[in-house]
């Protein structure tokens, strides 16, 4: 009972109790497994315990939102079975634990997958299991993480892990702001920008609005901006620690006033605190003009006692010019007036300008002879140069033998300089009374008590020719200028001396005063001409000293088109600052200017160049076709692997496919599958990078296709296969091929066709051929397009490849306002016109942020775009009268355009016989035309339908929608009837689109109120649709599709 012989030795008996024995469980030989145990004959499982710890992270982990932590574990079965076991990864928040979800979107985290299996664990056999996660922080907080093992088999436990504090957090936004400018005058422009920086986590993806005074800037207000405004710039988004992005707008002053201007960076992460930027102070001054002044004298020689007229004319550049009083001087600085001995004037000198132009003259008398300069001078009491224009005036005695005299005039110049600073020194010479022959003209100054002529050695130097020699023919004037550095400090006598070769002689001297300079500026950084890339990193940094000792705490601002920014003080006089080159600088020298207090204390220039080092390598040096072409690479910046954006293009002859891909962390790889239709022979392999930055590079490499015997001939059909058609976007091509197969026809097989831009195309079999309809894509580049097919049975296969040429699309372009009849407007002359036109693509999608132009004879304005999508306008005022050609151009920004040609007629308003004369011819022309009408064999046509809209305006709406029908004859075969219903809808077709062009005109004109005109809108594309259905269905069945 319960015991058998199961050794087979009967001398030992009945050895094994069968109830508990686990080798021979119930039955001899029944072994029970390692987790079981034998009770009352039967193999039951022992269960076993489980215990679970987290390996990895350890307590108090930080981690940036959305970005990825590993969470590692260990699970022990021990003690017997433990069955299958699946291991959960959970958060505890509220002291509620749930399972981390798998949905991106979950918060607070998320992982790929969840739980992780364990698989079937025992004591003796995969009793440990490392389970793995990487997880990813969703939403700000702390929270605790722990593992949770879970068992399948009863009464094995199920058993968590300790708990392990994970903190989400999210990063801070800092945002530093400068403009190029702080004052400029109405109508001038600055730029602004801001650098804005994450620190400390995760930021999200930011938009930037510039502000003036709290208040958003856009097309309107004191300081305006034709920018986009607010900002999302690419190099903004997702932005994490350590992340900077620069953005910039260009700002015009508008109205003369005191602006504040501010940027506020917001994030599309709530969690992640808003900043605004402090205030960058603008101040916009009333634009004033500069003076000019004209003048002459008449006549330029009188006798002693005689007199001449000075006269003038004095304009400003601009509307304002202040108040300004004219002058008229000699060339001492001395005015011309009553009690002059030598000159003088009785006219009222200086005299006041009310308005500009502003002509002045004065009759002056000369009671001495000689050569006088006068000269006229306007002076405003606003901060502008003033308006200066000299001439001479040559007074002798009756009966004077005249020698060759020369006459010097020298642009007034300042008199203090600090040392190191240049100037220029203008002069110009004229000969009197004879040839002056052979003159030259010296600059110098004092040395040693006598004069010595400036050259690059002297303290006051130049390094322009000094003298300069000429011959002067009578009443010939002349030109110089002079570049000087003043360097050295003291005071020195500037002298121009001009002498002829006969006694003529002439001179200007003035006294400078040349000061030490207030401070000495060394850059210590960058170099004079260092080269950076697009997001590069630039160091400025600069030692200033003042008087020879340190400058400590000043305000130093370093300023380009590309930055500007206040640089921090580091102590002994070394200031510091770094920004990174902006995404949008262009390749180029930039200088950088040094300032303290707006004083310009040292510049130099560097280089911007956008290159990348693209390296590229392919797996074979040749291929056959099916094979597949493997490319490996790498795209260094710097010589540091850098993500990038990559076009690779193949090509071979007119034959090409391009792609494009991405890399995050420089390294990449591409595989292009060799279709049997690409062509054979030399395939040249060039392959574009291009970063977040705008830094560019290129490698360039070949290869070759090796043909291979195929079955199957793919010939193409359609488009024409022995010339290169040409297809506009957004048409629609029909790809039509036959396979052929020793002269014989091939159904059943696959056709699958690629072009170049990498759309795929699957043809079908159809009454022995393969096709398929094709739209262009709309943003297809435009010339060749490659389309390359393959054919394949079975295991037998062929190709072929065809090019088309695609052209950019025409726009679609309506005259909303004023209203044309047919292509010819009519404009009253002085009268203020809003033009306004709507454009749109072929399907009836406007067109937006097009450049739209309107030209009559050599005038061209721009059209500005309007309230609603596509729509485009701009105010003028018709000037002259008469027919003239109104040429609209517009251009959108993938290259499809538009050119339409107006009769242009703009009248007086009055009254003109002429008009009655072509009235009467036009009655004339009409009454012929209707007699060949009547006369004219024709096909009778029926109006069934005219509907009239009354609106609740003084205008309507007449939609006249004509249906012809022809009268039944039987003497008019099917075709041709089908063929006249076609043109009978498409006329109605065009009629439908003409009275939908009013209806939008009269809504944009809102003589028709919204509800009206959707209710038009809806009708119209109703009709519309129906008739092209109708139209499609007849062209079908005349085989014209």
């Amino acid at each position: 009972t319960g015991y058998d012989n199961c050794d087979g030795d009967w001398s030992n008996g009945c050895e094994v109790n069968l109830l508990t024995d686990s080798n021979n469980c119930g039955n001899c030989g029944n072994v029970c497994k390692d987790w079981q145990d034998c009770v009352n004959g039967e193999c039951n499982i022992i269960s076993g315990r489980l215990s679970v710890n987290i390996d990895y992270p350890e307590n108090s982990l930080v981690v940036d939102k959305y970005s990825g932590f590993v969470v590692n574990g260990t699970v022990e079965c021990t003690e017997g079975y433990c069955g299958n076991v699946n291991v959960f990864l959970r958060y505890n928040n509220n002291s509620e634990h749930c399972n981390v979800d798998t949905s991106y979107s979950a918060l607070p985290m998320y992982t790929d997958s969840n739980p992780f299996n364990c698989g079937e664990m025992t004591e003796n056999n995969n009793n440990i299991c490392k389970p793995a996660w990487t997880a990813y922080g969703t939403e700000k907080g702390n929270y605790y993480i722990d593992l949770f093992a879970d068992s399948d088999s009863n009464g094995v436990n199920d058993v968590n892990s300790e708990d392990k504090s994970v903190e989400i957090k999210t990063g801070t936004l800092s945002v530093n702001i400068w403009a190029d400018k702080n004052e400029i005058t109405e109508g001038d422009s600055l730029v602004l920008s801001a650098s804005v920086g994450c620190n400390g986590g995760y930021c999200g993806s930011i938009t930037l609005t510039a502000k003036n005074n709290g208040v958003r800037i856009g097309k309107t207000g004191n300081i305006i901006t034709e920018s986009e405004n607010p900002l999302s710039p690419d190099a903004c988004q997702s932005m994490r620690s350590g992340d900077e992005c620069l953005v910039s707008w260009s700002l015009t002053g508008n109205s003369a006033s005191e602006n504040e201007i501010t940027v506020a960076v917001v994030s599309d992460d709530s969690e992640v605190w808003s900043v605004v930027s402090s205030s960058v102070k603008v101040t916009v001054n009333k634009k004033i003009g500069n003076l000019s002044v004209t003048e002459t004298i008449e006549p330029e020689t009188i006798n002693v006692s005689g007199r001449a007229t000075v006269s003038g004319k004095v304009e400003c550049s601009e509307e304002y010019c202040g108040d300004v009083w004219v002058y008229l001087e000699k060339d001492t600085g001395e005015l011309v007036g009553n009690e002059n001995p030598d000159i003088f004037t009785n006219n009222a000198n200086p005299v006041h300008c009310e308005s500009f132009p502003c002509d002045v003259s004065w009759d002056v008398t000369a009671n001495k002879n000689g050569t006088y300069i006068l000269s006229i001078v306007a002076v405003s009491d606003e901060n502008i140069n003033n308006g200066t224009s000299s001439s001479w005036l040559r007074v002798i005695k009756p009966q004077m033998v005249l020698e060759p005299q020369i006459s010097l005039i020298v642009e007034d110049f300042n008199k203090e300089f600090e040392r190191d600073e240049g100037a220029e020194i203008k002069a110009k010479l004229k000969c009197f009374d004879g040839v002056c022959g052979n003159t030259k003209i010296y600059l110098q100054t004092n040395e040693s008590q006598t004069w010595a002529n400036l050259s690059k050695q002297t303290p006051v130097a130049t390094e322009n020719t000094n003298p300069v020699s000429f011959y002067l023919d009578e009443n010939e004037e002349k030109e110089f200028a002079w570049h000087v550095e003043f360097r050295e400090t003291g005071t020195y006598i500037i002298r121009l001396f001009a002498e002829t070769e006969g006694d003529g002689k002439d001179e200007f001297a003035k006294t400078v005063q040349v000061n030490e300079k207030e401070f000495e500026a060394v850059l210590l950084s960058p170099k004079e001409g260092a080269v950076f890339k697009k997001g590069d990193e630039i160091k400025l940094k600069i030692n200033i000293t003042k008087n020879n000792a340190p400058l400590e705490n000043a305000n130093v601002f370093v300023k380009s088109s590309l930055f500007g920014f206040v640089l921090e003080s580091l102590g002994d006089g070394i200031y510091f600052g770094k920004t990174t080159i902006p995404l949008t600088a262009k390749e180029g020298e930039y200088n950088v200017v040094f300032e303290i207090d707006g004083k310009t204390i040292k510049t130099t220039n560097i280089e911007v160049k956008s290159e990348l080092n693209v390296t590229a390598v392919l797996d074979k040096s040749e291929y056959k076709k099916g094979e597949e072409i493997k490319i490996k690479g790498t795209v260094l910046k710097d010589g540091k692997n850098s993500p990038a954006t990559l076009k690779v293009l193949l090509s071979s002859g007119s034959w090409k496919y391009s792609e494009t891909l991405k890399t995050k962390t420089g390294d990449f790889e591409y595989r292009y599958k060799i279709l049997f239709g690409d062509p054979d022979g030399v395939w040249n392999i060039s392959i574009t990078a291009e970063d977040g930055y705008g830094n560019k590079g290129k490698v360039n490499m070949q290869t070759e296709i090796i043909s291979v015997p195929t079955q199957l001939l793919l010939m193409f059909v359609s488009p024409e296969p022995y010339n290169v058609t040409s297809y506009t976007r957004c048409q629609n091509i029909e790809i039509k091929t036959k396979v052929v197969e020793n002269n014989v026809f091939v159904s059943g097989a696959k056709v699958e066709c690629k072009t170049s831009s990498g759309d795929i195309i699957e043809l079908e079999e159809n009454d022995g051929f393969y096709s398929k309809n094709y739209k262009i894509p709309e943003k297809t580049k435009t010339g060749l397009l490659s389309i390359s097919c393959d054919a394949v049975k079975g295991e037998k296969k062929g190709g072929n490849y065809i090019n088309i040429n695609v052209k950019p699309m025409k726009l679609t372009l309506y005259i909303v306002n004023p209203i044309s009849v047919g292509d010819t407007i009519s404009l009253k002359q002085g009268e203020s016109t809003e033009f306004t036109i709507k454009l749109t693509y072929p399907d009836g999608k406007p067109v937006i942020n097009a450049t739209a132009n309107l030209s009559i004879g050599n005038k061209t304005v721009v059209l500005k775009p309007a309230d609603l999508p596509g729509f485009y306008k701009i105010n003028f005022i018709p000037t002259g009268s008469g027919a003239s050609i109104m040429v609209l151009n517009a251009l959108d920004a993938d290259g499809n355009r538009i050119e339409k040609k107006i009769d242009l007629i703009v009248g007086q308003g009055e009254f003109r016989w002429e008009w009655l004369f072509i009235a009467g011819l036009g009655v004339v022309i009409l009454i012929i035309g209707w007699y060949m009408y009547k006369n004219e064999k024709k096909q009778p046509i029926v109006q069934v339908q005219e509907k009239i809209i009354r609106l609740p305006v003084k205008e309507r709406i007449r939609e006249i929608v004509y249906k012809p029908v022809p009268k039944p004859e039987t003497d008019i075969d099917p075709v041709t009837r089908m063929e006249q219903k076609l043109e009978a809808l498409e006329t109605k077709l065009e009629n439908l689109y003409k009275a939908k062009e009013l209806a939008e005109q009269q809504y944009y004109r809102r003589t028709i109120d919204e509800k009206t005109f959707n209710k038009l809108m809806q009708d119209y594309e109703e009709k519309i649709i129906e008739t092209e259905a109708e139209i499609k269905e007849i062209k079908k069945e005349l085989d014209m599709e």
